[in-house]
């Protein structure tokens, strides 16, 4: 690829890529996008999209994709992508060159010059970052998320490009060696898809799904396909017989309506047998007809028809037009008994509702619509995504570095809703589960700073308690009220957790140094003790194990949460390490505590930590520090202590021995202990108690304790007694 000078001048670049117009390969993709986008742009907008499409094809030259085709064939398939949806040639444009800047030599000035500043900036929010100092490849898939969430927050764009982009690499992932493609179907199923959702753009979304699903879970997915083909085939006849009489119908009553039919995806069919663990046949026979309308009076009208037609089943309405939803989808859904006792579902919708519904914010850049006096996507599609980016921003501010903010915007993605009230009669949507915090912060940060109790339906309520659909909440402040560290424990939105953070971050070292000293001295009393009582040569020492250099930078450090007082009191007294009935196994000597040393540590019964478990501990008095897995069914219970948990990590090489509950599933029958112990020894481990059962004719249930070193030892266990003749199933009990 011949490199391209900094200084080189815009006609320059343009005679530079001119020859390109006969290169063979892509010039009938490039020819086809060229005619898509002539029905709805002018001559300009097209000349500028064939400018992009040549610049873009010289930057690449030379460039293959692992399929082994041209790399510009992929921006020209992104880009029809698009062209598909009718968006503005902006869009198109940015599609043409989102891989310049990160797979060729052009720069972004190169690009700037030639396109303008908006373009290069829109192009840079798309490109990868090159250099990344992390320490594994979740970090450096964190920053490259937080760079384009935060390039998104500023121009939507960004994001609907991105989307089209990952649209084409699932499409063309059979290319992409094993490991690699399990992974992006991965990160498409969890980030990508659910930003579609979320967006508003429901053509992107559901493709997402479906590519994800069928390179996560090929088998099913065939199975699926193939069976949900098959019974709508069967039984098309029924409902299209169904789609005419309420065709009929509404003709009658004076109401243009179009009938289609939604076909539930294969994922959702998947997700919804799995969910409520009903039959095949009853999941596929419940079909959908969306009905559109002209406009929303039309609607309601609509609905009164075919509650006369057909009997509904109640507790099945839901009006989205009155309230929409998060990202902005609006429609009356009802479920209807049709002939032969069959349920199926029906969505009202006005034209303008089935627009947005399809598009979402990527309605606002369409450049062809039949009906623009009807149509204000500004306005109906752009507050949801508005308030979205305005919560990112917050987690943004909030998190303390990329991970965490990429773990906070993916709880984000998925909310069930709920509809509260203001005392003025406001509809305000939240996330299931929100709390009176939650809805003040929604309202306004002030108001959620100086909330200090709430009214719900005219009765004083905790602000901890979750929030139900149809509530009125009214919050009461006071001028002395401040943000409280123990609501993070049960907050649900991203606007909520970011302002709080936010305050903790900029308490000043005063304030955090009195609650620090408040918190050191309860430790302290806690243990029999006062702070006048440690001698002065003996804080110099642990002073400088933890890194303070005054007993006040200590103070602040534990009010800002970053030591915890009752481990660093106990060191101030070196208090002797508590002995367990535990000790012969997972000692101290296993484990990296962080701040913890000298403390003693107990395994969890109620879990049954090994080696390499994701684990936490918890300080518990008269037992020094007890570790717990992260399923274990207690965390519930010991969160309400907050300030008692610590985190904790392996060693990477421990040699302690674990109790580990397995239970195994066998055909009873005379030496099958025996077959188990013999390979239980011959790996290692020592049996520590057995409880034999009998269950049904011919098997037997085994609880067996055996001792492992960890994760990696325990699997080979498994492995190696799976395959025994005898075994039926084993698996290990976690609680």
């Amino acid at each position: 690829m011949s490199e391209l000078s900094e200084t080189a001048s815009k006609n320059e670049l343009c005679k530079s890529v001119q020859p390109l117009v006969a290169v063979p390969f892509h010039v009938t993709e490039a020819q086809k996008l060229l005619d898509r986008v002539a029905i709805y742009l002018d001559q300009n907008a097209q000349n500028r999209v064939h400018h992009a499409y040549l610049f873009g094809a010289k930057a690449h030259d030379n460039q293959f994709r692992l399929s082994g085709e041209p790399y510009i064939h992929h921006p020209l398939a992104v880009t029809s992508i698009l062209a598909d949806l009718q968006l503005d040639e902006s869009i198109l444009i940015a599609a043409l060159l989102h891989d310049v800047l990160e797979d060729t030599s052009i720069s972004k000035s190169i690009l700037a010059a030639t396109f303008g500043p908006k373009m290069a900036e829109m192009v840079d929010g798309l490109s990868k970052l090159k250099h990344v100092k992390a320490r594994s490849r979740a970090e450096v898939q964190a920053e490259n998320f937080r760079k384009i969430m935060l390039a998104m927050v500023g121009d939507l764009r960004i994001m609907i490009v991105k989307l089209a982009d990952r649209i084409h690499n699932m499409r063309t992932l059979g290319a992409v060696r094993m490991d690699k493609r399990l992974r992006i179907a991965k990160e498409t199923h969890d980030i990508y898809a659910p930003i579609a959702h979320r967006l508003g753009i429901h053509a992107f979304y559901v493709e997402l799904e479906r590519l994800s699903f069928m390179h996560l879970n090929p088998m099913r997915f065939q199975v699926l396909e193939k069976a949900q083909m098959a019974r709508l085939e069967r039984t098309e006849p029924f409902w299209q017989e169904i789609q005419s009489e309420l065709a009929a119908s509404l003709q009658v009553y004076g109401i243009n309506a179009r009938i289609t039919e939604y076909r539930q995806p294969v994922y959702q069919l998947y997700r919804h047998l799995r969910r409520n663990r009903a039959s095949f046949e009853a999941w596929v026979d419940k079909r959908i007809l969306i009905v559109q309308v002209e406009n929303t009076d039309a609607c309601y009208r609509t609905f009164g028809v075919a509650h006369t037609l057909f009997k509904p089943v109640p507790g099945h309405f839901k009006d989205y037009i009155a309230i929409p939803r998060l990202n902005g989808y609006q429609a009356l859904h009802t479920m209807l008994v049709g002939p032969k006792g069959m349920n199926f579902h029906l969505y009202i919708r006005s034209n303008e509702m089935h627009e947005r519904a399809e598009l979402g914010v990527a309605l606002q850049w369409r450049r062809f619509n039949p009906a623009p006096s009807r149509l204000d996507p500004g306005a109906k599609t752009g507050k949801p995504a508005t308030d979205w980016m305005s919560s990112i921003l917050d987690l943004q501010q909030s998190a303390s570095d990329a991970v965490e903010f990429f773990e906070h915007v993916k709880g984000d993605l998925y909310p069930e809703e709920i509809y509260v009230f203001t005392p003025k009669g406001d509809i305000l949507r939240l996330p299931k589960g929100s709390t009176a915090v939650d809805f003040a912060y929604t309202i306004h940060t002030r108001l959620g700073d100086n909330c200090v109790s709430a009214k719900v339906d005219h009765q004083l309520m905790p602000l901890s308690t979750p929030l139900k659909s149809g509530q009125t909440i009214d919050i009461i402040t006071s001028e002395y009220g401040r943000p409280n560290p123990t609501w993070l424990n049960f907050i649900r939105t991203g606007r909520a957790r970011g302002h709080i953070r936010q305050y903790l971050k900029n308490l000043t070292e005063e304030s955090a140094r009195g609650q620090g000293e408040q918190l050191l001295r309860s430790s302290l009393h806690s243990l029999g003790c006062s702070l006048g009582d440690i001698p002065e040569a003996q804080i110099a020492p642990i002073l400088r194990e933890l890194r303070c250099e005054t007993m006040n930078q200590l103070m602040a450090q534990i009010g800002l949460g970053n030591q915890i007082a009752a481990l660093v009191a106990r060191k101030f007294l070196s208090l002797p390490a508590v002995t367990t009935e535990n000790s012969t196994r997972g000692s101290p000597e296993s484990m990296t505590i962080s701040g913890a040393e000298g403390l003693a540590l107990q395994m969890g019964r109620c879990c049954h930590p090994i080696a390499d478990d994701p684990i936490l501990g918890y300080l518990s008095s008269g037992k020094g520090i007890v570790v717990h897995t992260i399923w274990c069914p207690n965390l519930a219970e010991y969160r309400k202590h907050p300030d008692k948990w610590i985190e904790m990590k392996w060693n990477s090489s421990p040699e302690q021995l674990y109790d580990c509950p397995l239970r195994i599933e066998s055909i009873n029958q005379r030496g099958v202990l025996a077959k188990i112990a013999k390979v239980i020894a011959e790996l290692g481990s020592d049996i520590e108690h057995v409880n034999l059962t009998s269950r049904g004719e011919g098997t037997a249930v085994l609880e067996v304790q055996v001792s492992v070193h960890d994760r990696k030892h325990l699997a080979h266990l498994i492995r190696r007694l799976r395959i025994l003749p005898d075994t039926i199933r084993i698996q290990r009990i976690r609680n």
